[in-house]
């Protein structure tokens, strides 16, 4: 059930986790941790239906493909990570920080103001 926002509590509930990971990025030093947050992530990933997505014809429809899309970016973090694709640790969080928070975006459709409230709430 879709609540004022158009977001169920299942989306609601996994998009503050999400956040809780980012932060649990942030706080480590070590590409291992990093990694079984990201694979945590994909995996958790797998399912949360994402937010519906208003197409050219006014129609609403659930946004599979960005979902994949995303999941597909993360992914290929976690692969450059295994690889030591990245020259720091900085470069490999900022780059699973950021597949996260977009995979945020694909759970919420929110703007970042709306986001950043309904994580503290």
């Amino acid at each position: 059930m879709q609540n004022k926002i158009g977001l169920t509590d299942n989306q609601i509930t996994f998009i503050k986790k999400l956040e809780n990971y980012k932060s649990d990025v942030w706080n480590t030093s070590d590409t291992t941790e990093i990694i079984n947050i990201a694979q945590k992530v994909l995996s958790e990933s797998q399912n949360i239906e994402p937010a519906k997505i208003k197409i050219a014809n006014g129609t609403e429809r659930i946004d599979h493909k960005g979902k994949q899309l995303m999941l597909k970016g993360l992914e290929n973090d976690i692969l450059a990570l295994k690889n030591k694709g990245y020259s720091n640790i900085k470069n490999e969080k900022f780059a699973i920080v950021t597949s996260i928070q977009l995979l945020m975006g694909t759970f919420s459709m929110l703007s970042a103001n709306d986001l950043t409230t309904l994580i503290q709430k």
